[in-house]
């Protein structure tokens, strides 16, 4: 019998049992078990709106079961991220109860988006969905570019940007700054984050990298905008009101 009939049976039947025992053996898709058909992109679509309905309707019976509907939506989302599906994803990530799961697979996915119009339309949808997690979620994308380092000076990799040739890590780090640039609430955070990666290049520099201080140049001539700019001078005016006073 396949888990779909499983799952068939149990909502007919209707007794609690029948659902508790769907749920423990049943809904698990996350795991790298069963059929092929059991692991197709179109039984966890739907595991993942069987357990969202069953939130609703079956509070009794989902009732303590809070990580493993969310180990079944997680991997769902993770499935329509693999396949840049961004109007969709944020929808799905708002369905997982747990705040750090949440807020992981959001940004692990938005680390993944290149298009400025699909950045923007992420955001948009998360502060929609779990508003009071996009913050988070994107201060951990451009934190986990800046901390991630791969080989910076491999071969074919450099790339040329307004004169300036920098490595290809290098130009993702200055990519993921644009997050914090979406949001004008972001401002603040976007100075904190280019100010750590601009400390980064100038290590990179002393250890001998010179494209370390043409990424350093472009990140100030370019990456940094000017509303973020502005947010600092705002700041320093009222801390020399305060130090007048």
């Amino acid at each position: 019998v396949s888990k779909y009939h499983l799952a068939q049976a149990s909502l007919i039947v209707g007794a609690p049992n029948e659902l508790q025992r769907m749920i423990e053996t049943v809904l698990d898709p996350a795991q790298a078990r069963g059929t092929a058909d059991e692991r197709s992109p179109e039984f966890l679509r739907f595991s993942a709106h069987l357990v969202i309905f069953l939130r609703l309707a079956c509070p009794d019976v989902m009732r303590g079961k809070s990580d493993e509907c969310d180990r079944v939506i997680t991997a769902y989302a993770q499935h329509l991220g693999l396949h840049q599906q961004v109007h969709a994803v944020p929808l799905y990530v708002g369905q997982i109860q747990d705040r750090a799961t949440r807020i992981y697979t959001y940004s692990a996915f938005l680390q993944t988006v290149l298009r400025d119009d699909d950045r923007r339309q992420c955001v948009g949808l998360a502060q929609r969905y779990f508003p009071d997690d996009v913050f988070e979620a994107v201060r951990r994308t451009v934190e986990q570019s800046r901390l991630e380092d791969g080989e910076s000076a491999r071969p074919g990799l450099d790339q040329h940007v307004e004169g300036a040739t920098v490595t290809r890590r290098d130009l993702e780090k200055l990519r993921a700054l644009g997050w914090l640039n979406i949001d004008p609430a972001h401002a603040g955070e976007a100075v904190v984050q280019a100010n750590l990666l601009l400390c980064d290049f100038v290590r990179s520099a002393m250890s001998g990298n010179v494209g370390a201080v043409e990424a350093a140049q472009l990140l100030i001539d370019r990456f940094l905008p000017e509303e973020s700019v502005l947010f600092v001078e705002r700041l320093a005016q009222q801390s020399a009101v305060v130090d007048v006073a």
